[in-house]
């Protein structure tokens, strides 16, 4: 009998990064699936100590959404984050977001004060829900 997260994990990239220190110190095995740049939905979280005992789990199995093509990139978003802001980004993320009931290649910018959403296909803003 076959996992049904076998292939969710297989197709996924893995980053370990270490949480805690000293006595406390675990570490969050985390898997993301990205497609033409993309992250898509899918998540897994595994928290295991240094002795192996797994102590946190969280897990979202979603089959990839059919995504218009991205026309808005990295550098582009960066510039649209900061006329909305008037902060200098940080850090970009490309995922795949539900935005009215639609699925959208959507570009998150962070700047450390105020993160944008940026429709990757529009350049448009859209406002990140609460």
């Amino acid at each position: 009998m076959s996992w049904a997260w076998e292939k969710s994990i297989s197709a996924s990239q893995q980053k370990v990064r270490p949480i805690g220190d000293g006595a406390t110190q675990a570490y969050v095995v985390a898997y993301r699936r990205y497609v033409g740049g993309v992250m898509m939905p899918m998540r897994l979280d595994i928290t295991i100590t240094t002795t192996g005992r797994i102590i946190g789990f969280m897990a979202k199995n979603a089959a990839d959404p059919v995504l218009p093509p991205v026309t808005v990139g990295e550098a582009e978003a960066r510039k649209l984050s900061e006329k909305v802001t008037g902060l200098k980004s940080e850090s970009t993320l490309l995922v795949a977001q539900q935005v009215g009931g639609r699925w959208l290649p959507v570009w998150l910018v962070g700047s450390g004060k105020n993160d944008v959403t940026i429709d990757a296909v529009t350049g448009q803003h859209v406002p990140i829900a609460p």
